[in-house]
């Protein structure tokens, strides 16, 4: 058992883990700081919803986060009578890190993210099902910049 001990914690030390309770580690502070500008669409608002709500701002802004969301819908899986069946939908995201005081562009990316979704015979539940994938994507969206904010700060 002891010998398993020592194993153990040396394959942990030798693995570069460093502990994120530590207060040198710590960027909520950064994180606490960010100010989200909105988004004029269903999708932007629930994007903008999301994202406050796992980067509430606490403290005085220090940052500005620009996000655009562009989506595109095309046809997946199409019946012998023309039927469409299954919509890929393709979402384009563009954010940008803004420090407010000097106007400096921080960081500035975009990516991509897909998904799909089953077309229903009546327009009203495609369109029920499609905005709900639309919102399930920016929900997406607001979590992989909140994981690239906290990239950026900690090797900042």
């Amino acid at each position: 058992m002891h010998s398993l001990f020592i194993i153990i914690f040396f394959l942990i030390s030798s693995c570069n883990l460093k502990p994120v309770y530590r207060e040198e580690y710590n960027r909520n502070n950064d994180l606490e700081s960010i100010e989200v500008e909105s988004i004029k669409t269903i999708e932007g608002a629930e994007f903008y919803h999301r994202l406050t709500s796992i980067l509430p701002q606490k403290t005085k802004a220090k940052y500005l986060l620009k996000a655009e969301l562009i989506t595109t819908t095309m046809p997946a899986t199409i019946d012998k009578n023309s039927n469409i069946l299954r919509e890929y939908i393709n979402q384009l995201v563009r954010y940008k890190l803004i420090d407010i005081e000097s106007q400096k562009v921080l960081i500035e990316e975009k990516f991509y993210q897909n998904t799909s979704y089953n077309a229903v015979f009546t327009s009203y539940a495609t369109n029920v099902e499609r905005d709900g994938t639309g919102i399930d994507l920016a929900y997406q969206a607001a979590e992989e910049i909140r994981s690239r904010l906290i990239l950026y700060f900690t090797r900042k």
